[in-house]
């Protein structure tokens, strides 16, 4: 979209998000089959590191920032040294979008590299340019690392700090077809 002021485009954007959360929220079984059930769904990870490099925008980073917020995942932004964007730049960025961020670590590629197997079960959201060593120690550590650039598609950001379940159920019992699932679990079967 061409010509959009950032605040427009972060408004945007934010309208695209509460569109694509409605997705992502609910359970989808598209097979139709009336004696199992196939649900894919999504699931927030436990964190996002948004990771400032160099040339990472403003804009973009309140972009990551709204979309976690709508996911209802914590955020921890990570920015390094030479970025160019500093704790007033970050409060800045979540103010536009009315979000909270608890702090900014400020560290290099090899300090944060170095921790991100003791992460846990995060993304690590690259806003600007990514370090080698940052991607290896992500795939090492089997760490998402997005890298791919800020857009407006809430279904393309959303998804980007969501995980993807598949979770498969018996509808029936001994070849009966169960009316109802509820009186499966209920039943404690």
């Amino acid at each position: 979209v061409a010509a959009l002021t950032d605040e427009a485009w972060l408004e945007v954007a934010q309208a695209d998000d509460a569109r694509a959360w409605a997705h992502y929220r609910a359970e989808h079984d598209l097979t139709g089959l009336s004696v199992e059930a196939n649900l894919l769904r999504h699931r927030r990870h436990e964190g996002v590191i948004v990771r400032c490099g160099v040339g990472a925008r403003p804009r973009d980073l309140a972009r990551v920032l709204a979309a976690a917020h709508r996911t209802g995942t914590g955020v921890v932004v990570s920015v390094a040294p030479d970025a160019g964007i500093d704790a007033a730049t970050v409060t800045a960025a979540a103010r536009r979008v009315d979000v909270h961020v608890p702090g900014v670590i400020v560290e290099d590629d090899a300090t944060l590299s170095s921790r991100v197997a003791q992460l846990g079960q995060v993304v690590v959201r690259v806003l600007g340019a990514l370090a080698p060593e940052l991607r290896l120690a992500c795939e090492e550590s089997g760490v998402r690392c997005a890298d791919a650039p800020v857009v407006m598609s809430g279904h393309l950001e959303l998804g980007r700090l969501l995980r993807e379940q598949a979770v498969s159920r018996t509808l029936h019992r001994y070849g009966r077809v169960v009316d109802d699932v509820r009186s499966l679990t209920a039943a404690g079967r």
